[in-house]
């Protein structure tokens, strides 16, 4: 019987020095972003966020297709893709973004895909890009390095393909978005991609989400690359596939990653995954807990994605706030969360619950004494913290028996005896003992003052004739309690024919017929006490059998 008692607060809340985040959604195309160009020309497919002009506050690129020729034989070459700029023309703390100015017109664009990210990755102080990239003739993918090679105001880029660094180029049908980030907290920009493999040997199969890692073993002015790295340091996708942007989410010094899943089925709920970085002493990445839409992230349904997140300071107050793409591949508007930084709250509480019950707290069972430290997540999106104590009341259901007459161990408590052939309570039978007048099995609820209750095991009494004692002494059941798989000991000389599982309700929950076999299956049973109804030559035994 399930009974969870009151719960008592101890202290009062009081502030620790640890940092939380609560994003809170905002707007769509905030500080005067153009998704879209006025003449509608030009949707954006992903944003970047980097100081180009070195002011000390973060201007915004933007990528998409620019045009497509009108011929009948499709060639990457018929794709023309753009490259556009807007100025913060606010500060770093309060951002307000100019009009979309085409700059890069004469940016080396490839042949193929164009999905780049933005970063300096030689330390000049110039924005260079890695981009997904040249497609050959087969359909294999190259990664290129646009190197911003610049002399005075007139934007100019080199195209290196990431070969010469020793990375081989990405399988055909393959699809990756590159990420220009310091996993390993080194102090320079490595590479993840995130994306899929398509089903290898496999005609029409299943995509295969997969991230790859490229550690920068150079420096901060000459990189250099080693790679690819499978699912590097834990950081493995959902069952979906997941596009990656990466971040110190937490502000616990280390780099997590935060996905947007594609291609999700109309009928489920889209979420925003976080990979919690959990790096040890040295450093070293560790990735052992993702959760779904945390710290106030909102869900959408399949029928509306979530594409090319963005972690970025865009505000200046030294937390991650998040774009993110939401909508159809032909509407896409950018969401923006802002991130607040919130102090968590301490509380310390006890709790009183009977044996065999527990107690719930921020989605955590409890069913042991003890002392717990529990996290919860407030409905703004600040986590606390709660220091549980918990007290488990146990009822002793222990009985003697003398003859005919069956005695409660404890005194001065609730008392129900229960006929156990039938699972009926017995009119009028509430003292500390009964006696029983026909043969047959009886066992007592025992109810303490505070609620909490517990069923004896079952008592064979036998008012005429041993047989019935006889074959209950010689049939046992373990384990019990039990989970998935009960045995029978069976040490008379019939075997047992038919068995019957009866909650303590009397509700019959079902019959299994014995072929020889001494295991039956309880998988199917919730938690709880029942009885085991055995038939041995037209003699019925019980036992009680508690599932947990």
């Amino acid at each position: 019987m399930k009974n969870i008692l009151t719960i008592v607060f101890l202290g009062s809340f009081g502030i620790t020095n640890l940092l939380c985040q609560n994003f809170t959604f905002k707007s769509e195309n905030p500080f005067g972003i153009k998704t879209i160009k006025d003449d509608d020309s030009r949707p954006t497919q992903k944003v970047m966020f980097f100081d180009y002009d070195g002011d000390g506050d973060l201007d915004i690129l933007h990528s998409g297709i620019a045009s497509l020729d009108d011929v009948e034989n499709f060639e990457w070459s018929n794709v023309h893709y753009f490259l556009e700029i807007q100025e913060n023309i606010g500060d770093a703390h309060n951002p307000q973004f100019g009009p979309r100015q085409s700059i890069f017109e004469n940016f080396p664009f490839p042949e193929g895909y164009f999905f780049p990210c933005a970063g300096d990755l030689n330390g000049d102080g110039k924005v260079d890009f890695l981009v997904n990239g040249a497609v050959d003739d087969i359909g294999n993918r190259t990664f290129i390095y646009s190197k911003n090679v610049s002399v005075g105001q007139t934007p100019q880029f080199e195209n290196i393909k990431l070969s010469v660094f020793g990375l081989d180029d990405l399988v055909a049908e393959s699809f990756f978005i590159p990420e220009l980030i310091d996993l390993d907290s080194d102090g320079d920009l490595d590479i993840l991609l995130s994306g899929f493999n398509p089903a290898f040997g496999e005609e029409n199969g299943p995509d295969i989400p997969v991230n790859y890692y490229a550690k920068n073993r150079g420096t901060k002015t000459q990189p250099d690359f080693v790679g690819w790295y499978y699912d590097p340091f834990g950081l493995v996708q959902s069952p979906l596939i997941e596009i990656l942007c990466a971040g110190d989410i937490d502000n616990d010094g280390d780099t997590d990653a935060l996905g947007a899943n594609l291609l999700i089925p109309s009928d489920s709920i889209n979420f925003l995954s976080v990979h919690m970085n959990s790096s040890g002493p040295d450093g070293r990445p560790v990735f052992t807990n993702t959760l779904h839409s945390p710290f106030g992230l909102s869900t959408s349904f399949g029928d509306k994605q979530y594409m090319f997140p963005n972690l970025v300071d865009i505000d200046g107050d030294s937390d991650l706030d998040l774009f993110v793409f939401k909508g159809v591949a032909s509407e896409l508007v950018l969401q923006y969360y802002e991130n607040h930084l919130c102090t968590p709250e301490t509380s310390s509480f006890t709790a009183n619950i009977c044996s065999g019950n527990s107690l719930n707290l921020g989605g955590m069972e409890f069913t042991d004494p003890g002392t717990y430290v529990v996290p919860l997540t407030g409905s703004d999106g600040c986590d606390s913290t709660v220091t549980l104590t918990l007290f488990v009341e146990t009822v002793d259901n222990s009985v003697n028996v003398i003859q005919n007459t069956i005695t409660a161990g404890l005194s001065n408590l609730i008392y129900q005896w229960i006929d156990c052939d039938t699972g009926i309570e017995i009119p009028g039978a509430t003292g500390q003992s009964y006696t029983a007048n026909t043969t047959g099995n009886y066992a007592v609820k025992i109810t303490s003052l505070s609620g909490c209750s517990s069923i004896s095991g079952c008592i064979s009494i036998v008012t005429s004739g041993t047989k019935k004692l006889k074959w209950e002494d010689s049939v046992n059941i373990y384990p019990n309690p039990a989970t998935g798989m009960v045995h029978i000991l069976n040490a008379s000389n019939f075997p047992v024919t038919k068995i019957t599982v009866t909650s303590i309700s009397g509700t019959k929950t079902k019959v299994i017929k014995v072929s020889g076999k001494n295991t039956i299956d309880i998988s199917s049973l919730s938690s709880g006490t029942y009885l085991l109804k055995l038939e041995i030559n037209n003699v019925e035994i019980v036992k009680k059998l508690i599932v947990n």
